[in-house]
C-alpha cells in the first residue's frame, strides 16, 4: 500500500502543471517513465495477489486446526487417562497419581472425569476400575450402554 501511495503521489505531482491543469500522461512523462510506472503498478498488483493468497492460506490453516480440535474432542474415550485408546489399570494408576499430586506427561484429565461432575476424585477412580472389571473399555456419554448419558 505504501508503494501504491508513493506512485500515485508521483503521478499527481508530475501531471499537475503550474496552471493546475491535468495533462495527459504522455505529455507529462517520457515513455520510459510511463513504462516504469506500469511495471511498478504490475509489481504492486502482484504483491496484493500474494498477500491475498497468504491470507487465504492462513484461513485454510485455521480451518484445518479447528477441524483437528473437533476430531480430537470427538475421539475422547472415558477413562483413557494416557490417550492410548484403551482403558486399563495404567489409566487408573495415572488418575490416582494425579489425585496425589503427581501429574504424568500425557495425562488427559478430560478423559478421567467419569461422572462428568467437573471434578477429578476417588469416584472417578472407582468408575474407571468398574469399567475395567466389566470389560467395556469404550464407554462414553451417549453410548447405547449409557442411556442416561452420565458416563456410567
Amino acid at each position: 500500500m505504501r508503494h501504491f501511495t508513493a506512485i500515485m503521489a508521483f503521478i499527481i505531482t508530475v501531471c499537475l502543471t503550474a496552471e493546475a491543469r491535468v495533462c495527459p500522461m504522455e505529455e507529462c512523462l517520457p515513455q520510459s517513465s510511463i513504462l516504469n510506472l506500469q511495471s511498478s503498478i504490475l509489481n504492486l498488483q502482484s504483491s496484493i495477489l500474494n498477500s491475498q493468497s497468504s491470507i487465504f492460506n492462513s484461513q485454510s490453516s485455521i480451518f484445518n486446526s479447528q477441524s483437528s480440535i473437533f476430531n480430537f474432542q470427538s475421539s475422547i474415550i472415558k477413562g483413557d487417562a494416557n490417550g492410548d485408546g484403551d482403558v486399563n489399570i495404567s489409566d487408573a494408576v495415572l488418575l490416582v497419581n494425579n489425585l496425589l499430586g503427581t501429574t504424568a506427561i500425557g495425562f488427559i484429565a478430560e478423559n478421567c472425569d467419569m461422572n462428568s461432575d467437573g471434578d477429578l476424585n476417588v469416584s472417578d477412580v472407582a468408575l474407571i476400575i468398574k469399567l475395567i472389571m466389566e470389560g467395556d473399555n469404550t464407554m462414553g456419554p451417549g453410548d447405547a450402554e449409557d442411556p442416561d448419558v452420565n458416563g456410567n
